[in-house]
């Protein structure tokens, strides 16, 4: 029987180039992979927290976990990382002052893995 792990990852898109594995399940409202799961309570989870939690261990409420990639749907556990609330908002505000919007971060990711993003208009 396989693992939960080996199953996400076969739902996964392996890039090759950077070993990403990008999610191709549901997305949440602001685009990153979610899952319910019964062992979890069946309560929503998000997916990069599932795999960290299955590859590396349980998690603390007041931590997040982050792609050292870029890539926010990408769920390799080797690209995820644990951080502190506290220092995953001074790692937002580093970011907003070297001017990497999140609409930047998008475009950054989207060409690592080849995709063409579209600018959308706003009157």
């Amino acid at each position: 029987m396989k693992s939960l792990l080996d199953r996400i990852k076969e739902q996964c898109r392996v890039d090759p180039a950077t070993d990403c594995w990008t999610w191709r399940g549901f997305l949440n409202e602001q685009g990153y992979p979610q899952f319910r799961v019964a062992t979890f309570s069946n309560q929503p989870i998000l997916g990069r927290r599932l795999v960290y939690e299955l590859a590396v261990g349980k998690l603390t409420g007041h931590h997040v976990v982050v792609s050292t990639c870029g890539d926010k749907d990408c769920l390799n556990p080797l690209h995820l990382k644990k951080l502190t609330r506290a220092q995953m908002a001074k790692k937002i505000l580093i970011h907003v002052n070297e001017g990497l919007t999140h609409e930047r971060r998008k475009q950054i990711a989207a060409k690592r893995r080849g995709k063409q993003l579209v600018a959308t208009w706003h009157p």
